[in-house]
């Protein structure tokens, strides 16, 4: 069986109707003699159709029965699924009807599969069904021949004549089945399989057809069974953990398919999700909506056992929900104590003996760890370890060597961080006040504020001599943000002179000389000293760090490459009392992830780069050996697997040269270089540039560009550049606050000048607040938005904007955006978007410049809807809402100045 669960029901009881959840409803009240047979069920089907025998027909009084006693098929069918055997959309099959018990012989329910012209008792394909006799009932796996479950006597219950509501349920993931009569259950999930007649051989069942057969039947006034109502829906299934699964994991991750909850046209708007500490759901821990098809608890869940479900919600009302499963947290039996005080050494010692009994607990005595790791290693340092939490019992550990990272997790398995505090002493940046300026050398003095470092000293050094040792200016009054209308960041000689105690001379580069003019007397400035990442993870899954709070960090917060599902919550960077900063990098920045991270509650503030970029670094071709099958370089090659989706770009056009799925990748060796030998499912039609420089075709694994990321009800403020980076499919940003970045809040784009891609798809930009972002004099020359989209290509200078619309199925809905500059919501070379409900404002009486400014700029777009939008600005705008160069563009219903 496939991993998903299948499920198809068909439910009565109570009064005629059918509930909103039904896949397929038949109340039989067609005319006397008429034959029972429909053109459409109550939703959309993929070829749905019907049929019938000529003796099964209607009474005319809502019922449906046999005409001809001697006929041992009087049937009425109809197909759920055209593919053929089986379906593997949903979770549970349940076949229920209201059915008046015969007087002789039987009334079966059930399904068999692709011949139009079966019966349940015959075929080779026939699927489970049930029978109802005047004293007994009975389930099969298939035809008659095959895998009888024991008769159940039904004395007592019911007999002839009488009226009963008849549930079948089918499990497909577990091939079981259920029986009910009334509200007795007579059979409770027990295993039944099917025995080809042909072959002997066991089968999975067919579902593709359902059908009522009439076993030699009397009409219904002779005393035959005759049908008062057929229903069919749908429970959905359930991807994982799997049922009665147990981990030591308290964040685990929760997964389903949207296929599984589909049983018609309309859409789905979100998801509730229900975890209970008992199986009636009485007792919930957890009571959340999600628009995506994953769901991490932001909060552990305590050891013990857990039930968990999920249903759709749409517009028309809730779905059914899922099947239950059970999961089990255990608390791990071994743990081991960091005692208060502990070295680097010693931390690293049991970290060892834990990863060496594991599942393990690692504790540290809550208090304050003064340790000096090694030049570009890692306080909490591991390599393969699984089942692991360290937990820092709240707290701080003050880094020494100011090159070197908090964690390293390389090649590990559900390792969960969490409850530290980070700092460094020395800080991995400085910060000072300017005290003077001079245009005509193009020079600045910057006098060091207590307790930061010189700019001589040795890791300060070392980063400028690397050309990480830039810096920013920064508002007077906010520490984090940076000065309006100001360049991003400024590059200065590597010598200098001291002109007073703690008063440095700096330099402007000759790139940024131009730029001498943004400095004034008592201007904050921060030089960094980046470095290595704080938190680096690599070739890992299912790790958390949950509660790691950062006050100082030489690189990113969290810095990955080629994992699966990292899950970051409550964390991120707070700027320390009388501090400017708080890192020289991005929050969270994931690189060839196949499942993209899921952050949430988190705060970044006070960081000196991205708060999330999420992108695919791409490969390059070697060499073309037909147009299905290449060398590649041994560059960003980890992990491909057959299905990969690749995408070939070219960066000088700045369009896809087209896409395929691998066959397969095989190692080999030239002249002892490394390469990858790709097979393709797909032709490659286009020229092909093979090389290694940024103006050569790139190839994007698409299948690891980050898919599936999730930034939920988090804070990106005060820092520099942009909030979100976005290059990745599939991915849903709701609830966050975006305040005082420099650049945009969300930008989506690829970006092949650096390289890093490549484009977006199905993405969700929900319920975002967004407040006084997009500043800098870089941003502002370049017409950006606070939430934009774009594709670029690359000429081998620079980065030009490309026709291609490479951004696709975006939805921006519902957020609100305040005190922006040139644009609120900016969608170039997109298609297929939706732009509503969003809150365009101002609390600022004017624009930080005088360029052009509109609230909504479409351009180069296809398919898209601007819809419900408030424009509420009573600056002066230079339009609301422009489109141009595009096509089938609807702009309805939004209110304006």
């Amino acid at each position: 069986m496939n991993l998903l669960l299948l499920s198809v029901i068909f439910l009565v009881s109570g009064p005629k109707g059918q509930p909103t959840t039904a896949l397929y409803s038949n109340g039989f009240s067609g005319a006397v003699g008429t034959v029972a047979t429909e053109s459409s069920p109550v939703h959309d089907i993929q070829d749905y159709y019907s049929a019938s025998t000529a003796t099964a027909q209607m009474d005319g009084e809502g019922h449906l029965q046999s005409v001809n006693p001697d006929q041992a098929a009087a049937t009425y069918r109809f197909r759920l699924d055209p593919t053929g055997a089986p379906s593997e959309k949903f979770g549970a099959v349940k076949l229920t009807a209201d059915v008046r018990v015969p007087s002789e012989n039987w009334v079966g329910f059930g399904f068999h599969g692709a011949d139009a012209g079966g019966i349940l008792t015959q075929g080779a394909d026939a699927g489970p069904w049930a029978l109802i006799a005047p004293t007994y009932t009975r389930v099969f796996g298939g035809c008659v021949t095959s895998n009888a479950l024991d008769i159940i006597r039904t004395d007592g219950l019911c007999s002839a004549g009488d009226w009963i509501t008849l549930d079948v349920t089918y499990f497909c993931r577990t091939e079981t089945v259920s029986l009910q009569i009334n509200d007795h259950l007579l059979i409770d999930r027990q295993p039944i399989s099917h025995t080809a007649s042909f072959s002997g051989q066991t089968e999975t069942p067919s579902l593709q057809w359902a059908q009522v057969q009439f076993f030699y039947q009397e009409a219904g006034t002779n005393g035959g069974g005759i049908v008062d109502r057929l229903i069919i829906e749908t429970y959905p299934g359930l991807q994982g953990p799997e049922d009665q699964a147990a981990m030591i994991t308290p964040h685990p991750q929760f997964l389903w398919n949207e296929d599984s909850f589909e049983y018609g046209s309309e859409p789905i708007d979100a998801y509730q999700v229900q975890i209970s500490t008992e199986s009636g759901f009485r007792l919930l821990v957890v009571d959340d909506t999600i628009q995506t098809t994953r769901y991490v608890p932001v909060d552990p869940l305590a050891a013990g056992d857990y039930w968990w479900r999920v249903r759709a919600l749409r517009d028309s009302g809730p779905g059914n929900w899922s099947l239950a499963r059970r999961l089990t947290i255990t608390e791990p039996a071994g743990v081991y104590t960091v005692p208060s005080g502990s070295s680097a050494s010693d931390i690293a010692a049991v970290l060892a003996v834990a990863d060496n009994n594991s599942p393990a607990m690692v504790r540290f005595e809550r208090g304050t760890y003064r340790v000096a790791p090694s030049s570009d290693s890692s306080v909490l340092s591991l390599n393969g370890a699984s089942d692991l939490i360290i937990d820092g019992n709240g707290s701080t550990v003050m880094i020494e060597t100011p090159d070197a990272g908090f964690s390293s997790l390389k090649s590990c398995t559900n390792v969960t961080v969490r409850n530290f505090s980070i700092d460094y002493d020395p800080l991995p940046f400085a910060f000072g006040t300017v005290t003077a300026v001079d245009t005509g050398n193009n020079t600045f003095d910057l006098q060091l504020w207590d307790g930061t470092p010189r700019l001589d000293d040795d890791h300060m050094a070392a980063a400028q001599l690397a050309g990480n040792g830039w810096g920013v200016l920064l508002d007077t009054k906010v520490p984090g943000r940076l000065k309006s209308n100001v360049n991003d960041f400024y590059r200065t000689e590597d010598s200098f002179a001291q002109v007073d105690t703690n008063i440095f001379r700096l330099a402007l580069t000759a790139a940024h000389q131009y730029r001498i003019s943004d400095f004034s007397i008592n201007d904050i400035f921060v030089k960094l000293s980046r470095q290595q990442g704080l938190n680096y993870v690599f070739k890992s899954k299912d790790l958390t760090f949950y509660k790691v709070v950062t006050y100082a960090a030489a690189g990113a917060n969290l810095v990955g490459s080629y994992c699966d599902s990292v899950n970051v919550l409550r964390s991120g960077s707070r700027i320390a009392d009388g501090r400017w900063a708080s890192g020289c990098a991005d929050g969270v920045h994931c690189q060839n992830f196949r499942n993209g991270p899921w952050v949430q509650g988190c705060s970044y503030q006070g960081i000196m780069d991205d708060g999330a970029n999420i992108y695919a670094i791409p490969m390059y071709v070697r060499q073309k050996f037909s147009n299905t099958s290449f060398r590649f370089y041994n560059t960003a090659t980890y992990d491909l697997r057959a299905d990969d989706q690749l995408t070939f770009f070219d960066p000088l056009s700045g369009w896809p040269i087209g896409g395929a799925r691998i066959v397969s990748s095989t190692a080999t060796n030239v002249s002892g270089v490394n390469y990858v030998d790709i097979t393709l499912d797909a032709a490659i039609e286009g020229a092909i540039s093979a090389g290694t420089s940024k103006i050569h075709t790139t190839v994007y694994n698409v299948s690891r560009n980050g898919k599936g990321f999730v930034f939920r009800r988090n804070t990106f403020g005060d820092s520099r550049r942009y909030g979100l980076f976005i290059k990745s499919s599939d991915g849903l940003i709701v609830e966050n606050t975006f305040e005082g970045l420099s650049g945009p809040a969300i930008t989506v784009q690829n970006n092949p000048g650096w390289p890093e891609g490549l484009n977006s798809s199905g993405l969700s930009v929900i319920s975002n607040l967004i407040n006084g972002c997009t500043f800098s004099s870089y941003i502002l020359n370049q017409e950006r938005g606070s939430i934009e989209l774009q594709a670029k290509g690359y000429n081998g200078t620079a980065e030009f904007e490309s026709s291609w619309k490479g951004q696709s199925d975006i939805c921006i809905q519902g957020n609100t955006i305040v005190d922006w500059q040139r644009r609120a919501i900016r969608a170039h070379c997109a298609e297929n978007l939706l732009v509503e409900g969003n809150v365009i404002a101002n609390t600022v009486d004017s624009f930080a410049a005088g360029q052009s400014n509109y609230a909504i700029y479409l351009k180069n777009t296809a398919n898209a809807f601007v819809w419900d939008n408030q424009i509420d600005d009573s600056r002066s705008l230079t339009g609301t809402i422009e489109v141009q160069n595009s096509t089938n563009v609807v702009v309805l219903g939004n209110t304006v100045p």
